[in-house]
């Protein structure tokens, strides 16, 4: 990230030098911080988003491995002489192992994204803190009179980690997902009625 900014502030000093921004060539170089972020730390939030992914997909698949296990129960449990055909013994034992599978991959894949995203909240905490540190030792003495040393250290302990909502931002993603998806399968089973039931509610 400091690799990054310094080269994003060499960039905005010589453009300025040059006169590329004309009349407003005296400002300050204003740099963005969120695509340095991204390119610092993008790779290991995709990849946490992939496994949240992963979750909620186990999260929707272990309701219908469910559902067979019923309708398996049931067909074994059907009186004689009824439509129901009786499945195959082996089914049952592949239903119970496919649903214990499902559990516990998602058990594993959810303490995983939960500590893959915290370690990443710790990173962008600790990255931006250190920049801010690091940027109020080079502070000028015209500078400091502009900002106080109570600014920058409420920029450190009270705006920096409210950043932990953006690196949380795909469990926004997350929870639409899952609402789309149960959605679907309520009208899959019940039909428009229920659908438009739960319509009203959201």
């Amino acid at each position: 990230f400091e690799r990054l900014l310094n080269e994003q502030m060499s960039k905005q000093q010589e453009s300025m030098r040059k006169g590329a921004r004309g009349s407003e060539g005296d400002k300050k170089p204003q740099i963005s911080i969120l695509p340095l972020l991204w390119r610092s730390f993008g790779g290991s939030f995709a990849m946490g988003s992939v496994l949240k992914l992963c979750c909620d997909l186990l999260n929707v698949a272990s309701p219908r491995v469910m559902k067979l296990m019923i309708g398996f129960v049931e067909s074994w449990n059907a009186p004689p002489g009824s439509e129901i055909v009786k499945e195959e013994q082996w089914k049952g034992f592949l239903y119970a192992g496919l649903l214990f599978c499902v559990l516990a991959l998602q058990a594993i894949l959810s303490s995983q994204c939960q500590l893959h995203m915290s370690v990443i909240g710790v990173k962008v905490r600790t990255t931006l803190i250190s920049a801010l540190y690091k940027k109020s030792l080079k502070m000028s003495a015209a500078a400091k009179k502009e900002s106080s040393m109570g600014e920058v250290v409420n920029l450190m302990s009270v705006d920096v980690p409210r950043l932990d909502y953006l690196v949380n931002v795909n469990v926004l993603c997350s929870s639409i997902l899952q609402i789309c998806l149960y959605t679907f399968f309520i009208y899959q089973e019940l039909g428009w009625p229920a659908f438009v039931g739960v319509a009203i509610l959201l």
